[in-house]
């Protein structure tokens, strides 16, 4: 049987004593949650520059949307880096 081979115990005791550095995988994270909170601050930016173009400006309508297609980028982004 395998499990009465003590090479393998011990094989397996190593491997359970073993760390693992995960601070590639940290870093990565770190990084995907300032790029979240920098796509949300241009989100907050888009949405305030969609409200406040006026209604009796020639272009509103294509300004909308334009400015909801790059926010529907950004949304995309978020929960692509979110997933």
């Amino acid at each position: 049987m395998l499990i009465r081979n003590p090479k393998f115990v011990e094989d397996i005791q190593n491997k359970i004593d073993q760390k693992v550095d995960v601070s590639e995988i940290d870093l990565e994270i770190l990084h995907l949650k300032k790029k979240i909170v920098s796509l949300e601050q241009n989100k907050g930016r888009l949405e305030q520059d969609i409200d406040n173009i006026f209604d009796d400006d020639i272009n509103a309508e294509r300004k909308r949307s334009d400015m909801n297609k790059r926010l529907n980028k950004i949304y995309e982004e978020i929960y692509i880096i979110e997933d």
